[in-house]
């Protein structure tokens, strides 16, 4: 009896870690190192966005505890974006720097061009939950969100790689400079 008195409570024990585990998981983490594809479409069944066009989907990068970048995905013309990030509640809110970097690469020579440009630029809001496999999903809270409207996490294997070549880009240096 004393046996099965011991496991109950290292059960119960161990469930309250999940609980409260899984809840710092999807609201209280570093985001720091972790990369997002944000698109319009979502699949609910793997809990991914689902790019639609090659013009449709961007990549959230979390390089900091506070900074971000974001990398407006296309074909022959990417648009980088910095700024710090906070999340307050399950609200995440980036606030852009007023300068993007437009990266042009002309289809026929593929010579690349980078175009450093001021912007009005109004922060996003989304709102952060979790779906299958306690995965974070970001829904935008704003109205206007489409092409931004949901993310996902990239793959762990990739992340690295993104931040990597992120870093190494002339749009990111003349961003940050």
């Amino acid at each position: 009896m004393t046996f099965l008195v011991i496991n109950i409570a290292q059960m119960l024990r161990i469930i309250i870690l999940l609980i409260i585990g899984l809840h710092a998981v999807s609201f209280g983490q570093s985001l720091k190192g972790q990369v997002y594809q944000l698109a319009e479409s979502f699949l609910e069944d793997n809990c991914s966005v689902n790019p639609e066009c090659d013009c449709c989907s961007s990549d959230l990068i979390f390089l900091t505890d506070k900074q971000f970048s974001l990398i407006a995905r296309c074909i022959f013309n990417d648009v980088y974006y910095t700024g710090t990030y906070s999340i307050k509640g399950d609200y995440l809110v980036l606030t852009f720097k007023q300068t993007i970097v437009s990266e042009i690469v002309d289809e026929e020579t593929s010579k690349v061009e980078n175009k450093r440009e001021d912007l009005k630029i109004e922060p996003i809001k989304f709102n952060i939950s979790t779906c299958k496999q306690n995965k974070i999903r970001l829904e935008n809270a704003e109205i206007n969100g489409k092409d931004l409207k949901n993310g996902s996490r990239k793959l762990q294997v990739e992340e690295t790689k993104i931040i990597q070549m992120l870093k190494k880009s002339s749009a990111w240096k003349l961003l940050t400079h």
